[in-house]
């Protein structure tokens, strides 16, 4: 590792050990240096059941890749400041019984890629007192058993309980989760599955019964804008707004892939022919990239 870890003079790590070490400092700044892969299978076979403490002020991956992570029971990345993760790609990870993303601070992710199985765990639990956002990044991922995509633990008075935002990203859901619960009220302590896309792209099968793409808060209204859910869903399932919301702006859903699903009626019904046909996009408002 060299570097003394300021912004003109960052922390430059090549080892995963040196990377835990730089990255549980309080405000440094990190990068990778290029061209690294770290393959967990070499070099955590049996897992990691432990925290991964995060401190840095700053994490410029440089497109590092981190792939086949197995996180078990309390195993996790865990944030406490403000951290900015731009150009890392989490690959082919792994979480039973745990948490891939614990949130306790202010971190964003920029550029990033995750792809993995969500089993019995959460992908990004929120405990932080601000939204989480995922921008310009690509989400695969695969839920099984009790999983959830996000939750936001909610402490009363208005603080917690917030939700990611997705901004510009290409996101791919699949599996079969058995997670039932509802978000019943605006007070209720967790908030599953709260999460709002804007510009972005929702595709694969949806694993799951209820999906919150529009909320508000004290602080703000937050809803999903310009995003195309071209998702297979199925009877008994709701992509809809949580119990206190602000109005879904100019978002399209794939009709013809519901099969029963009930969706919240802000979001326009195209069929798949229509989804794939610009004029008609265009003579309804919906905004398309021209180049």
């Amino acid at each position: 590792m060299t570097g003394t870890g300021t912004q003109a003079d960052p922390y430059i790590v090549d080892t995963w050990a040196d990377f835990v070490t730089a990255v549980g400092k309080s405000d440094v700044y990190v990068e990778c240096a290029e061209g690294t892969v770290w393959d967990m299978n070499d070099i955590a076979p049996d897992g990691i059941n432990s925290r991964i403490n995060i401190y840095a002020k700053s994490i410029s991956g440089n497109g590092v890749i981190i792939k086949k992570m197995y996180f078990t029971s309390n195993g996790s990345f865990s944030f406490a400041n403000s951290t900015s993760v731009t150009g890392v790609d989490f690959l082919d990870f792994l979480i039973e019984s745990g948490t891939f993303i614990y949130r306790a601070g202010a971190a964003t992710f920029q550029e990033c890629r995750f792809s993995g199985i969500i089993q019995d765990s959460t992908f990004f639990y929120n405990a932080a007192n601000s939204s989480a956002y995922i921008k310009r990044s690509s989400i695969n991922l695969q839920f099984q058993g009790n999983s959830l995509l996000c939750c936001g633990y909610y402490v009363g008075n208005g603080i917690g309980g917030r939700p990611i935002i997705c901004e510009n990203c290409n996101v791919r859901l699949s599996g079969n989760s058995t997670h039932s619960s509802a978000i019943t009220s605006y007070d209720s302590n967790y908030k599953y599955n709260l999460i709002t896309f804007e510009n972005c792209l929702i595709s694969g099968v949806n694993p799951f019964k209820y999906l919150y793409v529009s909320w508000a808060w004290s602080s703000g209204t937050y809803s999903s804008k310009y995003s195309v859910f071209d998702i297979v869903c199925s009877s008994g399932q709701f992509i809809t707004n949580a119990p206190r919301y602000s109005s879904i702006v100019n978002c399209i859903i794939n009709s013809d892939k519901l099969n029963g699903a009930t969706v919240d009626t802000a979001i326009k019904k195209v069929t798949d022919d229509q989804l794939h046909d610009a004029s008609y996009l265009q003579s309804i408002g919906f905004p398309i990239g021209v180049e």
